[in-house]
C-alpha cells in the first residue's frame, strides 16, 4: 500500500497513471472476468453501476434505458393508480418527484415512465453509509418539507371514511395471507428476543385502538409508501425526491389523498423497525420455537446517529411517539423476517 501511495503521489493523484507507475516496480497482470463489470469504487462510476441494480419487489418490473425508467407490474390497476398520482399532483409537489414522462397501455398492461435520477435512496445511506448527525438532521428537514407541502392540500371529507382500510382491513388481510402461507396462527402470542409479545392480530387491535384514541386523521396528499427505499436524497440541494406512490386507498381506485399519519408510519418502518437492514440481509435470526425468535441487527454508528437525529427533529417525527408502541415494530419484525426466503 505504501508503494502504491507513493506512485499515486508521483502522478498527482491520478489513479490510472498511479497504477501504471506502481506496476513498474510490482508488475500487475490483467484479470479478465466474464459478465458485466460494475465499478462502485469511484463516484464517477457509482451511479452508472447502481443503475444496473434494481431492487423492486416481485410484482413490479423496472427497465432502465439511458435516462428513462419504465415501470410495469401486477395487478395492472396498481400501476394505473401510481401513474394517476404522478399525473394529478399539484405543480408544487412536482419538485419532489422525478420528471413524469407519461404512460402507455398495451395488451400486456400499463407502463409509466420517469426520468432516472442519479441519487441514492435513503435506504442505501442508512444501511451502508456513514453520514453525520448533521446530515440526518438535514434529511429529516427535507422529509418535513415534503410532508408540510402535502398537508397544504385539503382532502375531500369522504376520505375519512376510507382511512380504516389502511389501518385495519389491509394489515388483517396481509396477516391472514402470511399466516396461511406459513401455517401460523395469527392469534398465537410470540416470544421475541426473550420478551413476551402479543399475537399479530392483537398487535393490530392495539394499534387501531391507539389510532382511534389519537383523534381524527391528518388529511392531505398522501404518498402512501414513504419509506427510506422510496426516498431519494440530493445532498447538493438538501432535498428529497419520492418514487413509487401508492396512488389509492382501497380497490385500486386512483386517489391523491389520504391520512398523513400513514406516511409517517411508513417512515417509522425504516427509522424504528430498521426494515431496510432486514431486506438487505443485515441481520441474523434464530428460530427458538414455532412462535419464538431471536433477532439481531447491528447497532451501527449510522443507526445510532439516525436515532439521535430523530430525537433532535421531534417536529418531524412527533407522531411516532404519539401513535406507536413497541408492539408495532416488533410485529413488523415478525412478519417481514419470516417472509425472507430461507
Amino acid at each position: 500500500m505504501e508503494k502504491f501511495l507513493q506512485a499515486l503521489t508521483i502522478k498527482s493523484g491520478n489513479f490510472i497513471l498511479g497504477l501504471n507507475e506502481y506496476s513498474k516496480s510490482l508488475p500487475l497482470s490483467p484479470l479478465f472476468l466474464e459478465g458485466k463489470w460494475l465499478d462502485f469504487g469511484h463516484s464517477i462510476t457509482y451511479y452508472k453501476s447502481r443503475q444496473q441494480l434494481t431492487t423492486q419487489r416481485a410484482f413490479n418490473d423496472l427497465k432502465i434505458s439511458g435516462n428513462v425508467i419504465e415501470k410495469t407490474g401486477k395487478p395492472n390497476e396498481k400501476i394505473q393508480a401510481e401513474a394517476s398520482w404522478y399525473e394529478n399532483i399539484p405543480p408544487s409537489l412536482r419538485l419532489y418527484t422525478p420528471a413524469y414522462l407519461g404512460r402507455t397501455t398495451s395488451k400486456e398492461g400499463t407502463s409509466y415512465y420517469l426520468s432516472y435520477e442519479y441519487l441514492p435512496p435513503l435506504s442505501d445511506l442508512f444501511v451502508f453509509g456513514r453520514l453525520s448527525k448533521l446530515s440526518w438532521n438535514q434529511i429529516f428537514i427535507a422529509c418535513s418539507d415534503f410532508l408540510d407541502e402535502c398537508v397544504r392540500y385539503a382532502a375531500p371529507q369522504s376520505i375519512g371514511e376510507e382511512i380504516p382500510h389502511l389501518y385495519n382491513e389491509k394489515p388483517r388481510t396481509r396477516v391472514d395471507q402470511f399466516c396461511c402461507e406459513k401455517n401460523l396462527d395469527p392469534d398465537e402470542n410470540w416470544i421475541i428476543d426473550g420478551q413476551p409479545t402479543p399475537s399479530l392480530n392483537e398487535a393490530i387491535d392495539r394499534l387501531c385502538d391507539i389510532l382511534d384514541r389519537s383523534g381524527r386523521c391528518i388529511p392531505g396528499i398522501m404518498h402512501g409508501d414513504f419509506c427510506f427505499s422510496n426516498i431519494l436524497y440530493d445532498t447538493r440541494k438538501r432535498a428529497i425526491k419520492v418514487v413509487d406512490p401508492r396512488g389509492h386507498i382501497s380497490g385500486y381506485i386512483p386517489s391523491l389523498y389520504g391520512d398523513l399519519r400513514y406516511d409517517v408510519a411508513k417512515l417509522a418502518h425504516s427509522v424504528v423497525a430498521r426494515y431496510d437492514f432486514i431486506v438487505s440481509g443485515c441481520f441474523s435470526i434464530t428460530r427458538d420455537g414455532p412462535y419464538s425468535i431471536s433477532l439481531d441487527m447491528p447497532d451501527t454508528l449510522e443507526a445510532l446517529m439516525l436515532v439521535k437525529a430523530q430525537e433532535d427533529r421531534a417536529d418531524v417525527l412527533v407522531w411516532l411517539e404519539n401513535n406507536f408502541e413497541v408492539v408495532s415494530w416488533r410485529a413488523s419484525k415478525v412478519e417481514y423476517v419470516l417472509k425472507k426466503p430461507g
